[in-house]
């Protein structure tokens, strides 16, 4: 029997290992040097660099050339436009604000090949006498790769200088080098050299959707001279400022150390300042953003000195935040971040986020720049570190598992976002859709940006808390400081790391890393049985009689059902709250383990299960008091496929609210490890269409079951306002049925009042199963390409005809088997500035449930959304022409037909379908409607936010348009050709900055060939 403290065996055996064996190095004296002149022209959006660049061969092989990252040199294939307009459109933006098609920015005038013993600085722009011109090419495999044959080779040891002519042409979009609301913004956009080692040359391509940054730290001494008016950020201190003639200045920076050298240039910046621990802290943005700009120096100061204790001092004097214009929320560069203007402009009670934002993109100062990775090849090494970290910070800061929005007192009703949830809610759905991937492989294999952050950030923040819990906290943080010092302005690779590890501890990690770090596996473990005093716990049982002072003896039975056998922790809860004050380790590997400490015994033993080792574990322990709760990894630490299993007492969150709405039942709001129960009044705006039958607009009460990623099921009580019923009913949806993509769903509204006798009572019932091949990002539309297959019954929900047509079956009771058919690739989804949506739909009748006739419906909708920007392209860039290119044409073609031709199935008219009718005209068979809009901007780019940033209207779209149909019975039309004209208002709205996007729809039409009456209509969406 095996007698240990409470702490971890393995931290035990890692404080062993002396730190010692990890000492702090300075910078390696044989880094790159990047001697930099800029001149940043901010009115033309052009940026002229002359890059001097010295040299020296580390490695054991000459080296016959020079390659270059030269990131700024990517360019958008055809191939990509659609995957990376959907890639921005994640992001909550819209393409035409992010992509550029001019080609690449940066483009290479000449190269020089410098003969002197040394270089000089970058002051001229006039090539020395003894310097000679070198080609220059990009790879055929690689876009980005700038390669410069040398004349002769530089042998190992030796160093060698080049001279770099080139500039950047800057597009007025979002991104890395850009300019945006007059920001101008370059962020890893100098030509950088790739690392080469005894391999050669690694450079690697650039991914727009990501940072797949990999080069040697370099020290650079920069030269910008640009505008007086601009307030310029960079990585750099300021040495000297010379104001030059004709509003021009020259900003001489001291020489630094850095992964790059990044800066943001605007005239309209402020600057905020702090300090803390010795480093000079500054905020750029611009004055409408004071809020968040103090508070992200806050932030900074919080963070500074707790990063120092854990990792070793930031290693600079002055650490810069500035605003831009990204799309990402936040992006590290050398000694300073870049964060999303739309941060700046987030709600104030939403503060949590965007200052944990900036503790992450801070803490890559560590991890990043100055512990170089393989942001390529192994972006864990430095977003798993700093996600795991930046997460530590705050749960120390303000506890573990915070609520993100700080709603004052009477709506913290509201639903909230706790960060623990946010950080996970992404990761569960990967596992459920089968689409999990290791936390270290090549970017490209991720496919797109969900996965990796899945596998890289929220995996892989956990694989590092994991290695965390193995060690314990002061051998993990002596680790962690050694691993610091020892790479220092090195590179960190995935196997360096482990290496380290290993030597550290004395034991091998082989394991650990070939299942968490690349590995995709889980564990699972759940709480089997609980024992109190020898009689079986129950919420229901006798509690046998004892002296207050008398211990109480537990028993407590685990079992492993996941992938593999991972330690753990088993905690008590002695009281109601939320902390489990006493905690027993869980080693699977150790038979028996005792625990004198906290009077408990561990016994595990393993069995062999469909070939993999599970656990079983006794823990047998003696309380002060009975537990109010049992819990096995009670921090979630570990990455556990079921985290629901894990309490004795199985475990709620409860809320009651006076407005309950979709967002209500989305991941985002819901807890990820345990059951939601909501409930209160409701209201549901419908947002897009079902084949089985039209939702609407409707409030009343309801009360939900929500698990993340598994099931969203709710009873109702409400007030359905197309046909004014009041319905009974219920809905379910239940995700990643036997299959990783399949969905099952289940609707049913009884009828039981009705406003006026005048109305139709209507019931109905649908039962689903989908078959997702396309997931979409939006919180309030269906997938964005499936198939499914329902059977439905109903009574005739149409109100009765205007004019009623002899012979006609209104078909009272239907039921019918069907499959449909969705796909929308309209980008952006809320407000499309380009792409297509189809539906088609198919229904076979059934003479059952009162129906004694059979019948077959097929309808579907083609549209299409078509951006005019080539008309911009072809007239230039004056005012009515950038008016005309902002504009779009959208067009429809739908129809419906059905079997008998008697049947009166379709409505012709309807808010999305032929708005200058409604309801109650031309109900028939058959059906046929086309729709043309052009939508033009009205007001863009709009800065009007409301209720403290929570709503916000970015764009104004006038839509004039124009609908054509009719419908038949019989085979006959119920009357000419229906014409009608109308203008719609579309309005762009952003909830919570950027969470989320939605577009308001208002309408108003009239059927000029008709007297029919004007139609006015609202929606959420456009109708097509």
């Amino acid at each position: 029997m095996t007698r240990v403290g409470i702490g971890w065996l393995l931290a035990l055996t890692a404080l062993a290992g002396p730190a010692s064996a990890l000492r702090a190095q300075a910078p390696p004296a044989t880094l790159p040097r990047y001697d930099v002149g800029i001149n940043l022209d901010t009115t033309n959006r052009r940026v002229q660099v002359r890059q001097v660049v010295t040299w020296t061969n580390t490695s054991k092989i000459p080296a016959k050339e020079l390659v270059f990252n030269a990131h700024a040199h990517f360019h958008i294939a055809d191939k990509d436009v659609g995957f990376l307009a959907k890639t921005v459109e994640l992001l909550r933006m819209s393409p035409k604000e992010a992509l550029s098609f001019d080609g690449p920015a940066l483009e290479v005038h000449n190269v020089w090949y410098r003969q002197g013993p040394k270089p000089g600085p970058a002051t001229g722009s006039t090539p020395k006498a003894q310097d000679v011109p070198i080609d220059h090419f990009y790879r055929p495999d690689n876009a980005t790769a700038l390669v410069v044959p040398l004349p002769r080779p530089v042998a190992p040891g030796e160093t060698t200088t080049v001279e770099l002519n080139f500039h950047l042409k800057l597009p007025a979009k979002k991104g890395r080098w850009g300019q945006w609301n007059g920001i101008t913004m370059l962020a890893q956009w100098l030509p950088v050299l790739a690392v080469h080692d005894e391999t050669g040359w690694q450079p690697t391509p650039f991914i727009p959707w990501h940072q797949p940054f990999f080069n040697e730290a370099g020290v650079y001494t920069v030269r910008v001279k640009l505008p007086s008016d601009q307030k310029l950020a960079a990585s750099g201190s300021v040495r000297r400022e010379t104001k030059l003639e004709d509003g021009w200045k020259l900003i001489e920076f001291e020489p630094i150390c850095v992964r790059d050298f990044a800066l943001a240039a605007s005239a309209r910046f402020k600057e905020w300042v702090g300090e803390a621990d010795g480093v000079r802290i500054r905020c750029l943005a611009p004055p409408e953003h004071a809020f968040y700009a103090q508070a992200l120096v806050e932030a900074a100061q919080q963070a500074i000195p707790v990063y120092n204790q854990w990792f070793g001092r930031y290693p600079y004097k002055q650490f810069t935040i500035v605003e831009g214009c990204f799309g990402w929320a936040g992006n590290e560069c050398g000694a300073m971040v870049f964060i999303d203007d739309r941060l700046f402009n987030m709600p104030h009670i939403a503060k949590k986020y965007p200052t944990y934002l900036l503790q992450h993109e801070l803490c890559h100062q560590w991890w990043y720049n100055v512990v170089g990775t393989n942001g390529y090849a192994e972006t864990w090494m430095d977003e798993g570190m700093a996600t795991h970290f930046s997460h530590r910070l705050v749960d120390r800061l303000v506890g573990r598992n915070n609520q993100l929005l700080d709603f004052p007192k009477g709506l913290k009703w509201l639903p909230n976002i706790h960060r623990d949830d946010f950080r996970s809610y992404t990761m569960v759905g990967v596992w459920a859709r089968g689409e999990a991937h290791p936390p270290v492989q090549e970017m490209p294999k991720y496919g797109h940006l969900v996965n990796l952050t899945s596998a890289a950030y929220d995996r892989g923040g956990r694989v590092v808390g994991m290695i965390e819990q193995r060690l314990g906290e002061r051998a993990f943080l002596d680790f962690t400081r050694g691993i610091v010092a020892k790479y220092r302005f090195r590179i960190l690779r995935v196997a360096d790391y482990q290496r380290e590890l290993e030597a550290y501890t004395k034991t091998s990690w082989e394991e650990f890393f070939r299942h968490w770090v690349h590995g995709t596996g889980q564990c699972d473990w759940a709480v089997e049985r609980v024992e109190i005093n020898e009689h079986k716990a129950s919420v229901f049982r006798m509690k046998p009689g004892r002296r207050r002072d008398e211990p109480v003896r537990v028993t407590v039975l685990l079992k492993q059902q996941g992938d593999f056998n991972e330690p753990t922790t088993l905690g008590f809860r002695l009281k109601e709250g939320t902390e489990y004050q006493v905690r027993v380790p869980i080693h699977p590997d150790i038979p028996i383990l005792q625990l004198d400490d906290v009077h408990a015994v561990v016994t595990s033993v393993s069995d062999v299960m469909s070939g993999k080792q599970r656990a079983r574990v006794k823990v047998e322990i003696s309380l002060p008091a009975e537990p109010a709760q049992i819990c096995v990894d009670p921090d979630r630490v570990l990455l556990d496929a079921r985290p629901t299993n894990n309490y004795w007492h199985r475990e709620f969150r409860w809320r009651l609210t006076p407005f309950y709405t979709q967002m209500d039942e989305v991941d985002v709001t819901n807890a990820h490890d345990r059951w939601n129960l909501n409930a209160g009044p409701w209201v549901y705006f419908a947002s897009y269409r079902d084949p089985w039958y039209t939702k609407s607009l409707m409030g009343g009460l309801r009360a939900g079951l929500f698990r993340t990623q598994e099931l969203q099921t709710a009873a109702f009580l409400a007030y359905r306002s197309n046909d004014r019923n009041i319905v009974a009913g219920a809905d379910l949806l239940w995700d990643h049925t036997l299959l990783p993509n399949a969905q099952v769903g289940l609707a049913v509204e009884k009828s039981i009042a009705t406003v006026s006798n005048t109305d139709i009572p209507c019931s109905r019932a649908v039962l689903y199963s989908r078959y997702v091949l396309m997931y979409g990002s939006s919180l309030y539309l269906p997938p964005f390409e499936y198939i499914e297959a329902f059977g439905l019954t109903q009574t005739r929900c149409l109100p009765n005809p205007r004019v009623p047509t002899p012979g006609a079956d209104p078909f009272r009771e239907r039921s019918a088997l069907g499959l449909h058919y969705h796909k929308n690739l309209m980008t952006p989804y809320w407000d499309a500035e380009g792409g297509y949506a189809f539906d088609v739909a198919y229904q076979y009748g059934l003479p059952i449930f009162g129906n004694n006739r059979d019948f077959q419906l097929l309808y579907g909708q083609f549209a299409y959304v078509k951006s005019l920007g080539a008309v911009r392209d072809a007239f230039g860039a004056g005012p009515v022409a950038t008016w005309l290119g902002d504009s779009r044409l959208a067009f429809r073609l739908g129809g419906a037909a059905g079997l008998p031709n008697d049947g009166q199935f379709f409505p012709l008219g309807g808010g999305d379908t032929f708005r200058g009718f409604d309801l109650n005209e031309r109900q028939g068979s058959l059906i046929w409607l086309a729709s043309v809009e052009w939508r033009v901007p009205l007001l863009t780019n709009l800065p009007w936010d409301f209720v403290d940033h929570i709503a916000g209207v970015r764009n104004i779209y006038a839509a004039p348009f124009y609908d054509v149909g009719n419908a038949y019975v019989n085979g006959k039309q119920l009357g000419n050709i229906a014409h009608a004209a109308g203008m719609g208002l579309r309005v762009d709205v952003t909830w919570l900055g950027m969470i989320e996007r939605t577009t308001l729809r208002f309408d108003v039409a009239k059927t000029v060939n008709s007297d029919y009456p004007w139609q006015f209509w609202f929606g959420v969406q456009h109708p097509f």
